[in-house]
Order: structure tokens, then C-alpha cells, then sequence
């Protein structure tokens, strides 16, 4: 309603809510109006108002990028992200937003492995896509392919307004697991184990060493040097891919009663994004490889009709 007296009047103008483009105009009717004398007065009209009342929205969500992560063998698109790795993703507005961090730095929530992990605003000011970015942490797993959460943005004390001073609205549908992103920051382990556990001369065991993780390449052993320690005897190459290898292991001979065994050195080996592999060691193998003898000896060193020998057998090992 109009207020005041006089030669000046007012009334408060309020917009059309969700107009993205549009003007406005206040008039005043020609002859709607008289002075004391009785003139009927002109017309009037303000300038033209923009309108801009429509609050921009979010578009879509998606991780785009990631730093320092290892490419799949298999699929060069797949990123398997370690701790330290970072993770980028972009938030796409209908409008172009101005982000001000004043009061707070807006975050979007990551769903890792059913975490949720704060990626930063990093970029993106002045246009319609704002990047955010997290850091892989120890802990962090994900083998699926991280996801986003529903209404993951919060402003945090910040605000994100169009060229009009609308704030925008933050909320948003979740994103699935996207198996580009995977993340893996566990330690893989290594099992030893032996065909047998006891071998004479003569014998031999199959050694097999069973991963947690494919360690690919990284785990070697050439039948003298590596990533393997061994005693009480030899072991042959290794052999095989993927998760399973075997060797021949090979007792030293002329050991009377021993134990052998075969370590995987710890750190030797890593897995596809990089982590380095914990120690594995073969339960003890029992050795004994040297052929029993026997010293036959006589109390005496001649016998006469009637008289006897006492002969005594001693072996080196209980027969």
C-alpha cells in the first residue's frame, strides 16, 4: 500500500518469485490524479526493473579426476588411488555462481567405502561448475568405486549466489559408485606355505606363497636373489601369476635334524596402487637329509676255539 504525504509517496515493490529473465515496471495512470486546482495529472513510469528471482540449482554431480593414482593393467581409465592420492569432483550449477568463503569453505561429502570423506572447494568461481577436491587418507578403502551422497554440498558458512544475489539451492540426488575411482590403502599380506613338513635326502617340497593382493611383477625371486629369504636349504624360481606362486624347495644335504624355513621379506613386494606387502613365513620344515652310519667294534681282536667276541653296533642315529 502507498504511504506518506504530500508532494512524496511510497510503497514497497516485491518481484514475481521464479522469473529467470524478466522486467518490471511501475505507472502512473494519466489522469488518475489531481492537484488542489483540479489539473488532472500526467502519467508516470519508473525505468525498467530487471528481474532475476529464480535461485539457481544444482545440475549434476561427478567425480572428474584424480592425482597420483596408478592405471588399471587392464583398463587405463581405472584409477586405484593410495593414501596422499587426491580425488577431484565437479558440482554443475544452471547459472553462473560467485562463491564467497568469508564465513566458511563450502564441502562435498564422498561416500569411500561407506566413509564419508570431505572433499574441499577448491576452483570454480565465476563460472557454472565448482571443483572440489579430497585427499586419500590411511584407512580409506573402497573397492567398488566411490560414490557420492544425497545432498552431499554443504555451504559451511559460505554462500554461492548468481550474478543477482540469489543463493543457490544445494540440494542434490546421490551419485552411484563409479568404478574408475577405486581406493585402496591396505597393507597386502603374504602366506607361506609347504607341500610338506618334513623331507628327507632325496626329497623334495612345493612351496607355495598365496597373496592377499595380485603383487604383479613386483614379487621376484630367481632362485638365488629377491624378495625371499631362505634357510636350510634352496629354492628353485618362482613360478605363476595372480595371487598363487610356487617353488621347489630343496634340502641341504648331509643335515642331521634341522629346520628349514622360507620368508617373504617384508616391503619387497606392493600391490597395484602401491602399498607395500607385510612379511610372510613358512611353518618350520623338519630336515634330515644325512644317511645314518653304523661303527661296528669287538672287545677283542682274536678268539680261540671255545672263547667269544662281544660285538658292538653303534649308530650315528637310533636305527
Amino acid at each position: 500500500a502507498i504511504a506518506g504525504t504530500g508532494v512524496t509517496r511510497n510503497a514497497v515493490f516485491t518481484p514475481t518469485a521464479g522469473v529467470n529473465s524478466g522486467t518490471a515496471s511501475i505507472s502512473v495512470s494519466s489522469g488518475a490524479y489531481q492537484d488542489a486546482a483540479g489539473n488532472n495529472g500526467a502519467a508516470g513510469t519508473t525505468p525498467t526493473l530487471n528481474l532475476d528471482t529464480l535461485a539457481p540449482t544444482i545440475s549434476s554431480l561427478a567425480l572428474t579426476s584424480s592425482t597420483g593414482g596408478v592405471a588399471s593393467a587392464t583398463d587405463a581409465t581405472v584409477n586405484n588411488l593410495n593414501v596422499g592420492d587426491t580425488l577431484s569432483a565437479t558440482v554443475t550449477f544452471n547459472d553462473v555462481i560467485t562463491v564467497n568463503t568469508t564465513g566458511g569453505t563450502p564441502t562435498l561429502s564422498l561416500n569411500v567405502g561407506g566413509t564419508a570423506v570431505q572433499a574441499t572447494y577448491v576452483s570454480g568461481s565465476g563460472s557454472n561448475a565448482l571443483v572440489f577436491t579430497a585427499t586419500v587418507a590411511s584407512g580409506h578403502n573402497d573397492s567398488n568405486g566411490v560414490a557420492i551422497g544425497v545432498n552431499a554440498l554443504a555451504l559451511n558458512g559460505g554462500t554461492l549466489q548468481d550474478a543477482s544475489g540469489n543463493s543457490s539451492s544445494i540440494t542434490s540426488l546421490a551419485v552411484a559408485d563409479n568404478g574408475k575411482y577405486l581406493v585402496d590403502t591396505t597393507r597386502p599380506t603374504a602366506t607361506v606355505t609347504s607341500s610338506t613338513s618334513a623331507l628327507i635326502s632325496g626329497q623334495t617340497a612345493t612351496i607355495t606363497f598365496t597373496f592377499s593382493e595380485d603383487p604383479s611383477s613386483t614379487f621376484v625371486w630367481d632362485g638365488s636373489t629377491g624378495d625371499i629369504s631362505v634357510s636350510g636349504g634352496t629354492l628353485g624360481a618362482i613360478s605363476g601369476t595372480g595371487l598363487t606362486r610356487t617353488a621347489t624347495f630343496t634340502p641341504t644335504a648331509n643335515t642331521a635334524s634341522s629346520n628349514a624355513s622360507i620368508t617373504v621379506t617384508a616391503n619387497s613386494y606392493q600391490d597395484v596402487p602401491g602399498n607395500n606387502g607385510s612379511a610372510g613365513t613358512s611353518p618350520a620344515i623338519s630336515i634330515d637329509t644325512a644317511a645314518p652310519s653304523v661303527a661296528i667294534t669287538s672287545n677283542v681282536s682274536a678268539v680261540k676255539a671255545g672263547g667269544t667276541a662281544n660285538i658292538t653296533f653303534t649308530f650315528s642315529e637310533d636305527p
